[in-house]
């Protein structure tokens, strides 16, 4: 059975704020992923780290005004 699976995240600052995002989508050995897609807003500075034990990834951005990321 194939899941079709998508989150969206909206958030503002006032003005020049940092975030850490980290989501994931679970590779496990008994499913299988087809696709996996993030996009976002521009930001004034972005960088994309992997996470602990490379389980998926960090993304530290600054931004400013409103943030939306699908």
């Amino acid at each position: 059975m194939a899941l079709d699976i998508s989150a969206r995240f909206s958030f503002s600052f006032d003005g020049p704020g940092d975030s850490l995002l980290q989501f994931a989508v679970a590779h496990l050995p008994e499913q299988s992923v087809l696709s996996a897609n993030c996009e976002m807003s521009p930001a004034l500075h972005l960088a994309r780290v992997p996470a602990q034990e490379n389980i998926g990834e960090r993304i530290w951005m600054r931004s400013q005004g409103e943030i939306i990321v699908d």
